[in-house]
């Protein structure tokens, strides 16, 4: 779907980021027992940050613990 693919791995938690343009689709892939959604919200920022090298645009990131979208500011 024209989307680049990027991994990595954060505080032991594995994610996925689908880039296109200044959009990301997260997905958390590693298995996890009921993970927090403070703690994942933030290795989720650092995972597409580490990924892209952009930031994440305040209050863009939306989801859950398992798939999050947001927009990227890459000024």
């Amino acid at each position: 779907m024209g989307a680049e693919r990027l991994e990595t791995e954060v505080g032991g938690s594995r994610f996925v980021v689908f880039r296109r343009e200044n959009k990301v689709e997260i997905y958390r892939v590693s298995r996890e027992f009921m993970p927090r959604w403070g703690e994942t919200r933030t290795k989720a920022v650092r995972a597409v940050e580490q990924t892209t090298g952009c930031k994440v645009r305040p209050n863009s990131l939306k989801g859950d613990v398992a798939l999050m979208t947001a927009r990227l500011d890459c000024s």
